[in-house]
């Protein structure tokens, strides 16, 4: 299996300090036979509250959601993720299946 790794920096910049409202965002690929998660991390700035969406409110495919918020008017903010995986294209034969390189 091949490990890839996904960094991802948004940066927001307003001309005068706004208040924001909740952000739902959907941080890393769906995980499947072909791609196992190994680490994810995440930051904001200013400081932000980041949390876990109900399950209730995960897309169809499952992906991973999160529900971003500054509690404080700001004039930019600043989002960066981290992501790191296996991936991997099997064949199946039978009941066996092998790693194709």
């Amino acid at each position: 299996m091949t490990q890839i790794r996904i960094s991802h920096t948004t940066i927001y910049r307003y001309r005068s300090a706004v208040s924001l409202k909740s952000h739902r965002l959907m941080l890393r690929p769906r995980e499947s036979r072909e791609l196992q998660h190994i680490s994810h991390t995440l930051k904001a700035s200013p400081d932000a509250t980041i949390t876990q969406t109900p399950n209730e409110s995960l897309d169809r495919g499952s992906s991973s959601c999160r529900d971003f918020v500054i509690r404080i008017p700001v004039r930019h903010s600043r989002l960066s993720s981290k992501f790191v995986a296996r991936y991997g294209i099997y064949a199946a034969f039978g009941a066996a299946a092998r790693e194709i390189s």
